[in-house]
């Protein structure tokens, strides 16, 4: 998608451009998405602030984000019909431990003071276990 977005720009300023990919169209990272635009990358904060600091950290959230207001800015302007909706995004995890650090790190870039509107909220609960052997029997 940063590919794509790259040349519209280019195209818009009056350069003509390629895009080239390596192997399959649409099968390197868009291949496993979800059809979304997020600026919500997992479980990915606490790591990246050891690694990089929190200045970067902030500035990377930043930037994704302004990616998804770009992409949101760009269907309303050329009025593309996309069936775009907004959602709230959600990571999930089993260790309660990990989601704080997480959380604490998410909200010591201060990315919580974009208009993005994210919150860090931590809860413990049960997920619901089944077997999709067993459900295919009644189906």
């Amino acid at each position: 998608m940063a590919g794509i977005l790259t040349a519209w720009r280019l195209q818009k300023a009056g350069i003509r451009a390629v895009v080239l990919e390596a192997d399959q169209i649409g099968g390197g990272q868009t291949k496993n998405t979800t059809a979304k635009i997020n600026s919500q990358h997992g479980l990915f904060c606490h790591e990246f602030i050891e690694k990089k600091g929190v200045e970067t950290a902030e500035k990377y959230l930043q930037a994704n984000q302004h990616a998804v207001e770009e992409y949101k800015r760009i269907i309303r302007e050329e009025d593309i019909d996309c069936n775009l909706t907004e959602a709230d995004a959600y990571v999930y995890s089993s260790d309660g431990e990990r989601l704080r650090r997480e959380a604490d790190a998410a909200q010591s870039t201060g990315r919580y003071r974009l208009s993005c509107g994210v919150h860090a909220d931590v809860r413990e609960s049960r997920a619901a276990a089944y077997s999709d052997e067993q459900c295919r029997g009644g189906v």
